[in-house]
């Protein structure tokens, strides 16, 4: 069953949306103190990097501060906001061709028994590094960039394009390198 209008109409962040149309620049202000910090931290979230979130946070208030009366949400205030905050901010890093890290990054694929073993402090950081790079160097140079641009997030059709083969030898060439590593990490945890 839909809300109707009067129960949007009761919804605190709908009545506030609905001001903010009206030019209430009370309304605005009102609207950052109680939703500033949601919709930050939706947006880190996403990004997990601090300042862009922060960018993309005032980017989502311009698009909320222009907003028209047509373009006020019919139904559920608080998931049409999630929507919006959302959509900026994967527009946001299209536009600028940021790309987000994914699940199988070189940092996970180290695993947790790996890392386990440290209090994390800055110099287990630096050894983290140290190690990933020595990892990464057993492999070859075009092999060791399949890797980089699959952390960075592209597609294997991607890749391939950049690196001007077939994408079916970038995924084979990766699951390759994907193993190689494992096992190198194996032994790393057996000595």
């Amino acid at each position: 069953m839909l809300p109707n209008q009067d129960t949007m109409a009761n919804h605190k962040l709908y009545r506030l949306l609905k001001r903010v149309t009206e030019g209430d620049a009370q309304a605005v202000e009102t609207l950052y103190y109680d939703y500033g910090n949601f919709i930050y931290f939706q947006i880190l979230r996403i990004v997990d990097n601090e300042s862009i979130a922060e960018e993309i946070l005032h980017e989502v208030f311009l698009h909320l501060i222009t907003l028209t009366s047509e373009k006020l949400p019919r139904v559920g205030a608080t998931s049409w906001l999630i929507t919006v905050v959302h959509h900026t901010t994967i527009s946001y890093l299209k536009k600028r061709e940021i790309r987000l890290l994914n699940a199988a990054s070189l940092d996970q694929l180290a695993g947790k028994n790996y890392l386990a073993f440290s209090s994390h402090g800055i110099e287990d950081d630096i050894i983290e590094k140290l190690e990933i790079k020595r990892l990464l160097s057993a492999l070859q140079k075009d092999t060791r960039n399949i890797i980089f641009l699959r952390y960075q997030g592209y597609s294997f059709r991607e890749i391939a394009e950049k690196m001007q083969m077939n994408p079916g030898t970038a995924r084979s060439r990766y699951a390759r390198a994907v193993g190689k590593m494992k096992k190198i990490l194996s032994a790393w945890w057996e000595e």
